[in-house]
């Protein structure tokens, strides 16, 4: 999606505010963008550093058994440069804090993001890493196909929620905010959720995904989630 059509949705439809007033917050949805991928400000840096330390905190290498089960896990870290690109392709769906000016040691107040995507990214991926992600896509789209009869879908790639926000309506805020940016390009939204990741599976679904098959990565599972954006 071109950045400019992007910002042209999101004033159009707004932000979306939530008061969590157990816990003193006062939560903002926003798009995080750079119209220029060269030209950043040291808080754009500090965001990007806190979105790193939110993954770090919840890659499932970093959790015990008790918490993936109850509250999920995040498989990979994103390289400041790919957030950036991210950033400056689609924007990220951050989730602040306005009451808070510290949520991390960046000095930075998001407390969740989502990181969207499509097909376009992956020619922005190295030779090697390029290969891998054509062969999931293809597998998506054919899983796709197969349950709706036609292609047309974008990506939430990786979505969390510091863990003292969740259970808030934050996640579903995100991906609110997510479709109704995307609702005039694409019909479909997918996410691939590890077969062992029940607690996000079950936050998928309770907000309208389905699971439509399973596909391989390495030696991992996932399940392949998908979110009708158009009805």
């Amino acid at each position: 999606m071109q950045f400019t059509n992007f910002i042209k949705i999101l004033t159009i439809i707004g932000l979306c505010s939530i008061s969590c007033q157990s816990l003193n917050a006062k939560i903002v949805i926003e798009l995080l963008t750079i119209p220029d991928i060269s030209d950043f400000t040291p808080q754009l840096l500090r965001d990007i550093e806190c979105i790193r330390e939110l993954q770090a905190a919840n890659l499932k290498t970093n959790l015990s058994h008790q918490m993936q089960q109850s509250d999920g896990f995040l498989n990979y870290q994103s390289t400041p440069k790919k957030l950036l690109t991210i950033a400056h392709m689609y924007g990220i769906i951050v989730a602040r804090d306005q009451r808070c000016f510290q949520c991390c040691r960046k000095r930075s107040n998001i407390v969740g993001y989502l990181l969207p995507s499509t097909e376009e990214f992956i020619t922005t991926l190295d030779k090697e890493e390029q290969k891998g992600a054509e062969k999931m896509f293809e597998q998506v789209k054919q899983h796709i196909e197969k349950k709706y009869g036609e292609i047309n879908c974008c990506q939430g790639a990786q979505v969390c929620v510091a863990a003292k926000y969740r259970r808030r309506g934050i996640f579903k805020q995100m991906y609110d905010v997510f479709c109704k940016a995307n609702i005039r390009k694409y019909r479909y939204s997918y996410s691939l959720i590890h077969t062992e990741n029940t607690a996000a599976h079950a936050d998928h679904t309770k907000i309208g995904f389905e699971s439509i098959g399973e596909m391989k990565i390495g030696p991992s599972v996932y399940n392949i989630l998908c979110l009708p954006i158009k009805k």
